[in-house]
C-alpha cells in the first residue's frame, strides 16, 4: 500500500500499468490505493477493470471505484456496468445507477433503454430508475436524437 503510494509520485505509462495491475489484489487497501492512485494521477484507465471492482464485497473499494469512474466519464462506460446492475449485491446495484445519474449521455440513454428489455427484472428496474434520475431534458433530447437511430 505505501509502494503504491510512492509510485503515485511518477507519471509514467509503467507506473499506470502497475496501478491498474494491482486494482486484481485479493487485499482490499491494496485495491483501495490503486485507485486512489488512478485517480490521483488521471491518465486514461480501463475502465471495464475498474467497473468489476463495483462487484467487489468490500463498500470501501466500491464507492472509490465510483468516484474513478465518474472522474474519468468514459463514454463507452455504461456497457461495463450491466454486470453491477445484475448483481445480488445491493451495493453493486446502487453504484451502477449512481455512476449512471453522474455520466448519463445520449449512448448511455441508449444502452439504458436497451436494457429496459433485458431478460432480468433487476437490470429492467435498475435502467428504468436510472432513466428517471437522469430525467429531464437530458433523457428526451437523447430519445429524440434516437428517433433517427435504425434500432
Amino acid at each position: 500500500m505505501h509502494i503504491i503510494n510512492v509510485l503515485t509520485r511518477f507519471d509514467t505509462p509503467q507506473v499506470h500499468k502497475a496501478l491498474q495491475e494491482q486494482l486484481k489484489d485479493s487485499s482490499k487497501l491494496v485495491r483501495k490505493a490503486a485507485l486512489a492512485g488512478i485517480a490521483k494521477l488521471k491518465t486514461k484507465i480501463n475502465t471495464e477493470l475498474v467497473c468489476t471492482l463495483l462487484l467487489d464485497p468490500d463498500v470501501e473499494v466500491i464507492n472509490k471505484a465510483i468516484d474513478v469512474i465518474v472522474q474519468f466519464n468514459d463514454p463507452e462506460t455504461v456497457k461495463y456496468l450491466i454486470p453491477a446492475m445484475k448483481a445480488d449485491n445491493e451495493f453493486s446495484r446502487r453504484a451502477a445507477v449512481e455512476i449512471l445519474n453522474a455520466i448519463g449521455t445520449t449512448n448511455s440513454v441508449k444502452t439504458l433503454l436497451e436494457a429496459v428489455a433485458d431478460e432480468d427484472w433487476w437490470v429492467r428496474s435498475r435502467a428504468s430508475d436510472a432513466l428517471a434520475r437522469i430525467g429531464g431534458e437530458r433523457v428526451v433530447s437523447a430519445v429524440l436524437e434516437l428517433v433517427r437511430d435504425k434500432d
